[in-house]
């Protein structure tokens, strides 16, 4: 559902309606004056993104700069972990 905004002609300030399906022009109301002499005016564009396209969007220097960093840091290592673990000393099989 889109919000318009709209000036008014008699006061001069701004209202914002939001649109719904059932809305009409006599709903629309100043907020100030709460008078109907409303005119629609072009208003600035807001756009939601899902994180994957705001990830598209990176810069490529940023995904070298993390790789160099995950590189230099051996707490990034993923291997850290079995590189300690020692093997198991048991004799007896797993299944009798």
């Amino acid at each position: 559902m889109p919000i318009y905004e709209y000036r008014c002609e008699d006061c001069g300030e701004l209202t914002s309606i939001l649109w719904r399906g059932d809305t009409t022009g006599a709903d629309v109301i100043c907020d100030h004056c709460r008078k109907h002499n409303l005119t629609r005016i072009i208003s600035s564009v807001s756009v939601h993104r899902d994180t994957a396209s705001k990830l598209a969007n990176l810069d490529p220097k940023y995904d070298k700069l993390m790789d160099r960093t995950a590189k230099s840091n051996p707490l990034a290592d993923p291997n850290r972990h079995l590189s300690r673990m020692k093997p198991f000393k048991n004799k007896k099989p797993l299944t009798e």
